[in-house]
């Protein structure tokens, strides 16, 4: 006998439902750069101030607000592409990073296949910056509106200060408000920020090549209900010109009204294995998970994914 599962977590269901609220081609599932936005840039220094910062052209590639277009990816002087869509195989096979072979170029977290992702930027160096955007105008009265993006890194350490390193950052801004960031959504990266990366090759202080992973960020925008809400990624290489940076990004394709959990729908009776649900990470989110009777864990989870066994009850 076959049961199908209901488990809550919070206002968090798993759901087929198809929301349609969603922009048009946020995760890039038109295989395009349909309304995105994109600014070539270099980083520069103030002599006034020796501070560094990041400058961008004011030849943008579908400057907001954005329209359609067919064109899937865009090259530097040197027919690198500094952004480019990227679809996953059809047949399954994973793609993976030219310099880090253990990074898939559409990821797979958590059971949750991603279509398409973004490369931004590319392994040659030259302090070059590279930013692609998408504005959101959010709709009146919605009660939740969850966008949840994923992204992997690798730099080029150059043993440098900190404000002259690579460098990534995530940013999701209230146009509303003064473009004011909402921190709780945003992320940034650079070599020396004490993350737990992994080592593609070299040595501290010697060519030294380091990678994050996939990691995936979610969050409710339905406070900004009728407001324009921008998505911004930016990928930046060295202030001095000798070491890159660059990033994936993906978004998720599963709609942007209540959140959606993956696993397994369907469980037999005679089933006893354990069984892991999980849902898109929310930043300094606690979570709680409702069972259906007769059904444990296999530990306590207070995190985003769960193990559980339905030691053949229904649920």
């Amino acid at each position: 006998m076959k049961y199908k599962i209901s488990i809550f977590i919070s206002l968090l269901f798993f759901s087929n439902q198809i929301f349609s609220q969603c922009p048009d081609n946020l995760a890039f599932q038109a295989g395009n750069l349909s309304f995105w936005s994109y600014y070539k840039g270099n980083v520069n220094v103030d002599w006034n101030t020796y501070t560094y910062f990041w400058s961008y052209s004011n030849d943008v590639f579908n400057a907001p607000p954005a329209k359609i277009t067919t064109i899937q990816s865009l090259s530097d002087v040197y027919n690198n592409n500094n952004i480019e869509v990227i679809k996953a195989n059809a047949n399954g096979t994973i793609i993976y990073d030219e310099i880090q072979n253990t990074i898939s170029k559409v990821p797979i977290i958590n059971g949750y296949k991603y279509d398409y992702s973004v490369k931004l930027g590319n392994s040659n160096s030259g302090a070059y910056s590279d930013k692609t955007s998408y504005i959101i105008d959010v709709p009146v009265g919605v009660t939740t509106y969850n966008i949840t993006y994923a992204y992997a890194v690798v730099f080029n350490d150059p043993n440098h200060p900190p404000e002259d390193q690579p460098r990534f950052k995530a940013s999701v801004i209230d146009l509303s408000n003064n473009d004011t960031k909402i921190d709780c959504a945003s992320k940034e990266y650079s070599p020396s920020d004490g993350q737990d990366y992994g080592i593609v090759s070299g040595t501290d202080g010697y060519d030294l090549t380091k990678y994050l992973d996939w990691q995936e960020i979610s969050f409710d925008l339905s406070q900004y209900a009728g407001k324009k809400v921008e998505l911004r990624f930016e990928a930046f290489d060295c202030s001095q010109g000798g070491h890159f940076g660059y990033a994936y990004i993906a978004l998720r394709n599963d709609g942007c009204g209540t959140g959606a959990i993956t696993g397994n729908s369907i469980v037999c009776s005679t089933d006893n294995s354990a069984l892991t649900y999980s849902t898109a990470s929310i930043s300094g989110a606690n979570y709680t998970w409702t069972l259906p009777v007769g059904w444990t864990t296999t530990g306590s989870s207070t995190t985003s994914s769960i193990s559980v066994n339905s030691n053949g009850n229904p649920g």
